[in-house]
C-alpha cells in the first residue's frame, strides 16, 4: 500500500551512539556478495553519456582548479574573479578551456601549468545538447535514466543543466532554479549554468544575485569556449542599469548548496551523526545514519537541506552490495519524492519514478 505522501517520513532502523560505533570499528564483518542486477525499468535505455562518460568530457577539456588557489589566470590573463579558495571544496572544480595550449596560474608569482586540451568543447557540448534534445524538447526519459543508475549523485553539472532546462521549459522555473544551482554546486566554474541561474533570477525580480551570475558566465567561458556570448550579451541588456555588478565579482562567498536556515542543534547533530557514520562497518549502515539526518530535515520542514542529505546517503551507497544498496536506494528515493511532494517541489515525481526502476533489482535478488 502506498503511503501518503504527508506523511512524515520513515526513519532507518539505524540506532547507534558514539560508544556503540566505536565497537562496531573493530568488529570483522564479513559481507556476503550478491549477485549484481540491472535495475528493470532502465533496461533498453541507452548509455550514451553517462555518469563515467560525462566525467571524462570535463576532465578532457579542462584544468582542475587545486585547493589554495587565489586567481584564475589563462595564457596571461587573469579572469575578474576575486577568487576562489572555496571553489576547491567542490565535487569537480574544473574552469573549462578552448582547445589548445594553455598556460594557467592559480597564485601570484607562481610557475604557470601548461594545459593541453585535444578536442572542441563547443562540438561535443554540442553533441550532447542535440542527444538529449535541449532547445527543442528536453528527452527527460533520457536524462531520469542516468539519474537512476547513479541514485541522483552526479560526478558532472551537465545532466543537472540539461534536467533545468527541462523544466525551464515546461514553466517550472523553481525547479529549473533547484536544478542548476545543484549543477554549480558540482562545478561552479560551469558558465552554461551561471547563465540559466542567472535567467531564473531574473524572472523572479533577483538582479543583484542575476547581475553576478551573468558576469560569472561571461568570465568562465573563457576564449567562448561554450559559445555563449550572444546569450550573455542579451541578458546583460535585460538587466537593470542599477544592478549591473562591478569588476572584478567577489567570489569568496559564493555558495551554492540550500540556504535554508541551520541551528545550533542541526549542527551538533549533523558532527555527532557524520562522526558515528565514519564507524559503520558496511556502507549501508552508514547511508542509514546519514539517512537520518535527513529525516530530521524533513521532519523540520526543510526540504531543500533533507535532499541534500538523502544524496549524502545515496553517495555512500554506491559502494554497497548491490541488494542493499538497490533496497536502500530505492527507500530513500521514495522518501526524496514524499519530501519534495509536500514541499509543491516539481521533482516529485522524477524522484517517483527513479524508486520504481530499481523494483527490478528487488524481485531479482529475492529469487532462489
Amino acid at each position: 500500500m502506498a503511503r501518503d505522501p504527508a506523511m512524515p517520513p520513515q526513519r532507518f532502523d539505524w540506532r547507534i551512539t558514539v560508544a556503540i560505533a566505536g565497537a562496531l570499528a573493530c568488529a570483522a564483518v564479513a559481507a556476503q556478495p550478491s549477485k549484481a542486477a540491472e535495475p528493470e525499468g532502465l533496461k533498453g535505455v541507452s548509455r550514451e553519456y553517462d555518469d563515467l562518460e560525462c566525467r571524462r568530457i570535463q576532465a578532457r577539456h579542462g584544468v582542475r582548479v587545486p585547493p589554495g588557489a587565489t586567481i584564475l589566470e589563462v595564457d596571461g590573463a587573469r579572469l575578474p574573479v576575486v577568487l576562489p579558495v572555496r571553489l576547491a571544496e567542490s565535487l569537480a572544480p574544473i574552469l573549462f578551456l578552448p582547445r589548445g595550449t594553455h598556460r594557467v596560474a592559480f597564485r601570484p608569482g607562481e610557475k604557470p601549468v601548461d594545459v593541453a586540451v585535444a578536442s572542441s568543447l563547443p562540438d561535443v557540448y554540442g553533441a550532447m545538447r542535440r542527444f538529449f534534445g535541449v532547445g527543442t524538447a528536453v528527452r527527460q526519459e533520457e536524462l531520469l535514466s542516468r539519474s537512476a543508475r547513479v541514485m541522483d549523485v552526479h560526478g558532472t553539472p551537465f545532466l543537472l543543466n540539461f534536467s533545468g532546462a527541462g523544466y525551464a521549459s515546461a514553466g517550472d522555473w523553481r525547479a529549473a532554479e533547484r536544478k542548476f544551482r545543484r549543477a554549480l554546486a558540482i562545478n561552479p566554474l560551469f558558465p552554461p549554468a551561471h547563465l540559466n541561474l542567472a535567467e531564473c533570477l531574473l524572472r523572479r525580480g533577483a538582479h543583484a544575485e542575476a547581475g553576478r551570475e551573468i558576469v560569472l558566465a561571461e568570465a568562465l567561458n573563457v576564449g567562448d569556449v561554450f559559445g555563449l556570448a550572444g546569450s550573455i550579451g542579451e541578458l546583460r541588456r535585460r538587466l537593470p542599469d542599477s544592478h549591473k555588478p562591478a569588476l572584478p565579482v567577489d567570489a569568496t562567498s559564493l555558495s551554492y548548496q540550500p540556504a535554508e536556515p541551520m541551528r545550533e542543534e542541526d549542527r551538533r547533530m549533523i558532527a555527532v551523526l557524520e562522526g558515528a557514520s565514519r564507524y559503520a562497518v558496511r556502507e549501508e549502515e552508514r547511508a542509514k545514519i546519514l539517512g537520518n539526518l535527513a529525516v530530521h530535515f524533513a521532519e523540520s520542514g526543510r526540504p531543500e537541506l533533507a535532499l541534500a542529505h538523502f544524496r549524502n546517503a545515496l553517495a555512500c551507497l554506491r559502494g554497497a552490495d548491490p541488494e542493499p544498496r538497490y533496497r536502500l536506494a530505492r527507500q530513500m528515493l521514495g522518501q526524496m519524492s514524499d519530501v519534495c511532494r509536500k514541499a509543491g517541489f516539481g521533482e516529485a515525481d522524477e524522484y517517483r519514478q527513479m524508486s520504481v526502476s530499481l523494483t527490478g533489482v528487488l524481485r531479482s535478488s529475492e529469487q532462489p
